[in-house]
């Protein structure tokens, strides 16, 4: 009975799932998501070793052309849209796979029947979450080496490496914060299909209520944490509710 959570991993629909979350960021690069032309505000500066001066946003210099550097925060900042997308769908599709694997068999009762083996519902409500995380952890990295690709290529970074070291800290911060959120609602609505409206309902409710209180974007867009000017407290807060709330209605669902 514990073997089912692992074979349902690796069915045929989360494996196809994670297949587009892994391509997707190249995917939105090669639809025409990226801008062809934009403007760089700031000093350019043409000794890599040069300060910034009087640039109240500034995280630093990387490569544009030749040896001609740009201020780095605001060449991100015009990307700013395609990271949004690329987070949105790692919000959306990581909440999918752990819709899946905890609302599924809720909805179906075998949960109940795997707990009476597994020795509670906790223990395999954390094997099922363990599971979703994995799926999760395995398409951002993935997904991190398109991502590194296209920024690399568009220059948002002087290196490869610092690319790819950017993109794994974003798609497994974005991985970590969906599966949490999409759990606690499963162990709620007992009911993959709703399950899934439910993560797309918060992801909307939440870019709504941004676009007044701008801190709430942080939770389901991670980039706004590392890219913009994003709030790490709003991601924090929403990541331990998530957490303890799953655990907490995990311990306490009956049949």
């Amino acid at each position: 009975m514990l073997k089912l959570p692992l074979r349902e991993s690796f069915s045929i629909t989360t494996i196809v799932i994670a297949a587009i979350l892994a391509s997707s960021p190249l995917l939105i690069a090669l639809t025409g998501f990226i801008p062809y032309n934009y403007s760089v505000y700031g000093e350019i500066i043409k000794s890599p070793n040069a300060t910034v001066s009087g640039m109240s946003f500034y995280r630093g210099l990387c490569r544009a052309a030749g040896s001609v550097h740009v201020n780095r925060t605001m060449l991100l900042l015009t990307y700013l849209s395609f990271f949004d997308l690329v987070s949105a769908t790692y919000f959306l599709l990581s909440g999918v796979i752990a819709a899946y694997l905890i609302a599924r068999p809720l909805e179906y009762k075998y949960f109940f029947i795997e707990a009476t083996y597994s020795g509670g519902r906790l223990p395999i409500f954390l094997l099922r979450l363990g599971s979703a995380y994995m799926l999760g952890v395995f398409s951002s990295i993935l997904g991190a080496m398109n991502l590194a690709g296209v920024v690399y290529v568009l220059k948002l970074y002087s290196g490869i490496s610092e690319a790819l070291l950017s993109s794994i800290e974003l798609l497994l911060l974005e991985t970590l914060i969906a599966v949490s959120v999409s759990s606690l609602i499963s162990l709620f609505t007992r009911s993959f299909p709703t399950s899934t409206l439910g993560v797309l309902g918060i992801l909307v409710l939440i870019l709504l209520l941004g676009m007044k209180y701008s801190f709430l974007n942080s939770i389901v867009l991670v980039d706004r944490i590392l890219v913009g000017d994003g709030s790490i407290e709003a991601y924090l807060a929403a990541l331990l509710v998530s957490i303890v709330g799953s655990v907490w209605r995990a311990d306490m669902i009956e049949y």
